[in-house]
């Protein structure tokens, strides 16, 4: 059954004197069920927030983080015993003075308000509209350009591997060979190091797969790509070890910006 809930953007707004603002939360509320949900980034996702204020000690954002989390841990926690509910979420998103800041109030119809409090997040916080898909195609169009520029692009096309093998997987550079060459490019920008895992540990398996069934082999495989843009922290911990275990099963790796080294796989591995 749907219910009606409220819900506001959480604001790192750190100079008043501007009213620049990164989204870094979602806080929202049920009146029919008092449910009370929150999601916010955490204190070490700092890159974006530092990547926007340049001179911004990283330590403001973390301390903010931990105040703000721990104060909505506490209403949440009276959402089911305060007579008034309603008006203790209307005083928590009210317009005061400080770095943190709410949007206006917003209402939207759920049947789950903890899948929706997440979607939210995604779409206000993470832009999931903008990512995933986007670029893994700007990656693919810089290799399809490499290729092209070395005379290669005739060699490597989009093919559809070990579909004789009842496990067809399409790639995007593929020799015609009856053991191909590959090159897969895979972007490492989540802001998520869960999804990042996921999405690394999802094409691992998929190459091992493969080459368990005789249909492509490491040496001739080829993953190029994009890093976390903080290179520290969870997300680019997160990086090296999916990358590692890569390069386990003897599958190379490369940088998108190692053209030339690109350029040498491509060019020795088409035509060994």
């Amino acid at each position: 059954m749907k219910q009606a809930c409220r819900y506001n953007i959480i604001r790192f707004e750190p100079y008043t004197e501007t009213q620049e603002f990164v989204n870094i939360g979602i806080v929202l509320y049920v009146p029919e069920s008092r449910q009370f949900e929150f999601k916010l980034l955490p204190p070490n996702n700092y890159g974006r927030i530092t990547g926007f204020f340049k001179a911004l000690d990283k330590a403001v954002f973390q301390e903010a983080i931990h105040l703000i989390r721990n104060e909505l841990e506490r209403i949440g926690n009276l959402m089911d015993v305060v007579e008034k509910p309603e008006a203790l979420y209307r005083e928590v998103v009210r317009t005061r003075e400080g770095i943190i800041h709410y949007s206006n109030h917003r209402t939207r119809f759920t049947v789950d308000p903890l899948a929706t409090v997440t979607k939210l997040f995604d779409h206000y916080v993470h832009h999931s509209f903008t990512r995933e898909k986007s670029h893994e195609e700007q990656m693919r169009g810089r290799i399809a350009d490499l290729l092209r520029k070395n005379d290669l692009s005739t060699l490597y096309k989009d093919r559809t591997v070990g579909e004789g093998k009842g496990y067809p997987v399409r790639l995007p550079f593929v020799t015609a060979k009856e053991i191909p060459a590959i090159i897969k490019p895979l972007h490492f920008q989540h802001a998520d190091s869960k999804k990042l895992i996921d999405h690394g540990l999802q094409w691992l398996a998929t190459m091992n797969q493969l080459f368990r069934l005789g249909v492509a082999k490491p040496e001739s495989t080829l993953i190029t790509y994009k890093p976390p843009v903080e290179k520290q922290g969870i997300l680019y911990d997160s990086f090296v070890d999916i990358q590692e275990q890569i390069q386990e099963i003897n599958v190379k790796t490369l940088n998108i910006n190692e053209t030339a080294e690109i350029t040498q796989f491509a060019r020795t591995s088409a035509s060994s």
